[in-house]
């Protein structure tokens, strides 16, 4: 394994959510700004008519989201639904869940000096979905700007 690259001299620690939408991926950091909670005993209904990486509508506090599958939708197998966690993410009507592989973890990650790194173990597809990198310990993580996955995305939803 390589070295992990440098942070920038002097940069603050900054705490961010992170996902791991597949068991073989790397973790992922949420937006910044995003706010996230497993769900606890969720309850997926499907959707039909719909690409299969929608996995449904999950009801919460009145309001009912999506649920993605990430990693489906990158062309691997579909979760199990019965044991993948499943983490909101955001509130208000831009609020969404996704399919994981393990519960989300908060994490203390600074900015990388000069170009990020390609992120090894993510595919190729979720590339131009990552703002930039961060540092946290000896892993560099990707940011993923999920919501600008979703709006493109979008067109690819029915079925």
């Amino acid at each position: 394994m390589a070295d992990a690259p440098a942070s920038l001299p002097g940069s603050p620690t900054r705490t961010r959510i992170s996902v791991r939408l597949h068991a073989s991926w790397p973790r992922l950091l949420l937006p910044a700004s995003a706010l996230a909670q497993l769900a606890i005993e969720p309850s997926v209904a499907p959707i039909p008519n719909c690409a299969a990486w929608l996995r449904g509508a999950l009801g919460q506090r009145g309001a009912i989201l999506p649920v993605f599958d990430v990693a489906a939708w990158s062309g691997e197998a579909l979760a199990d639904l019965q044991h993948a966690p499943i983490v909101v993410v955001d509130g208000g009507p831009r609020a969404f869940a996704l399919v994981c592989a393990a519960a989300p973890e908060v994490m203390e990650a600074r900015p990388l000096a000069g170009l990020p790194p390609a992120i090894e173990g993510l595919p190729e597809c979720l590339h131009p979905y990552f703002d930039d990198a961060l540092s946290a310990g000896d892993h560099v993580l990707a940011s993923f700007a999920v919501h600008r996955w979703i709006t493109a995305s979008a067109p690819s939803l029915v079925a």
